[in-house]
């Protein structure tokens, strides 16, 4: 019997825009800008839809408050 299983990436939830903003605080036009300098994750595209991996904000949002706490 064959067993199909799904990595956990494969089951990872993909943000919109609008929890983005809501995750980080920060406008929509700062995150379009910090995407082509890599200091923000690019998106996924689904169709015409722009999505990011939840854990990839995660990591943007944690680095950012580890470098708050090394100023």
């Amino acid at each position: 019997m064959t067993y199909l299983t799904t990595s956990p990436a494969a089951s990872e939830r993909l943000l919109p825009l609008h929890e983005i903003l809501e995750r980080t605080s920060l406008s929509a036009a700062t995150i379009y800008r910090l995407i082509p300098s890599g200091a923000f994750p690019r998106p996924v595209k689904c169709g015409n839809a722009s999505r990011w991996p939840a854990s990839e904000v995660a990591a943007f949002i944690e680095a950012r408050k580890a470098a708050r706490a090394a100023d």
